[in-house]
C-alpha cells in the first residue's frame, strides 16, 4: 500500500510562489474576553511562512478585516495552512478560535469567496462560528487541474456542505488515466488515504466524495457520504467501468 500512497502524492506538486489570501470576515465567533469588545485579528501559518491581518477593533462576534495578506510557499509539500483568531488585548493576545484544513481546498476556487468553519481547538470537534476566505496561486503546483477529460469526468469534489471542499476532478482523471480509464477502490478504502489528506482533518463527517461524470450521453452523480467506501466490489457504468476491488 505504500506503494499506492506513493503513487496517489506524486499527482500532487510542490506549491511555489506567492498565495495571496483575503480574509474578509468572521461571523459568529465566539466572545472570550469579560468587559468590552473584543479586537479579532486572523494569524495564518503555512509551514514556515506566516502573516497576519489588523485588527478589527471592536469586530467582538462579527469581525471584519476586507484585507489581502501573502504566504510564501518555495517548493513546499505541505498540505494544511492553519487560520487562528486571536484577540489583541494589551499584549496578552489569547485565541479565539482557529482551523486547520488542506490548502488545496483554498486554491481549488481562485478568487471565489467561501466560508470556513472555525473551531474551539485543533480536534476540530466545537465550531466556533465561520470565516469567509478567498486566494489565489500566482505560482505553480497543487492538485492536478482537469484540462482535457477523457473518461467523461466532469467534476468531482471531496469535503461537503460547511466544511473545506477541494477539487479533486483532475486527481482522479489521472488516477483513471493510470489505470486505463478505471477508478478503482478497494474495499474499506479510507479517502483520506487514498487522497493523501482530509478536508478537514478529525473531522469525519467531512470526507464526502461527490463524482459527477458523463457516459453514453447521460450524467451521472456518485457520492460516498462515508468514512470509508465498504461497498465489496463497488461497479458502476463509468468509464468504461468504476469498480472498487475486494
Amino acid at each position: 500500500s505504500s506503494q499506492n500512497s506513493r503513487n496517489m502524492s506524486s499527482h500532487i506538486a510542490n506549491l511555489n510562489g506567492t498565495v495571496k489570501i483575503t480574509c474578509v470576515r468572521a461571523a459568529g465567533i465566539p466572545r472570550t474576553q469579560m468587559m468590552g469588545k473584543q479586537d479579532p485579528f486572523v494569524r495564518i501559518y503555512y509551514g514556515p511562512s506566516k502573516a497576519k491581518t489588523k485588527t478589527a477593533k471592536d469586530g467582538d462576534k462579527n469581525p471584519v478585516w476586507n484585507e489581502e495578506v501573502c504566504i510564501d510557499a518555495k517548493d513546499s509539500g505541505e498540505k494544511d495552512i492553519k487560520f487562528v483568531v486571536k484577540n489583541e488585548n494589551f499584549g496578552l493576545d489569547g485565541d479565539i478560535c482557529m482551523v486547520k484544513f488542506p490548502i488545496f481546498a483554498l486554491l481549488s476556487w481562485p478568487g471565489e469567496e467561501k466560508w470556513y468553519p472555525l473551531f474551539k481547538e485543533e480536534n476540530h470537534k466545537r465550531q466556533a462560528g465561520q470565516i469567509l476566505l478567498k486566494a489565489t496561486l500566482e505560482g505553480t503546483g497543487g492538485l492536478p487541474e482537469l484540462k482535457a477529460p477523457q473518461w467523461g469526468i466532469l467534476q468531482a469534489t471531496y469535503g461537503g456542505p460547511n466544511v473545506p471542499t477541494v477539487d479533486v476532478s483532475g486527481f482522479l482523471e489521472v488516477q483513471a488515466t493510470v489505470h486505463n480509464g478505471t477508478l478503482k477502490f478497494a474495499k474499506d478504502t479510507d479517502l483520506s488515504s487514498y487522497f493523501g489528506f482530509d478536508p478537514l482533518p478529525h473531522h469525519r463527517a467531512a470526507k464526502n466524495l461527490v463524482l459527477q461524470y458523463t457516459k453514453g450521453g447521460s450524467d451521472f452523480v456518485l457520492t460516498w457520504t462515508m468514512y470509508k467506501i465498504f461497498a465489496s466490489p463497488f461497479v458502476s457504468p463509468l468509464f468504461p467501468s468504476l469498480s472498487c476491488n475486494k
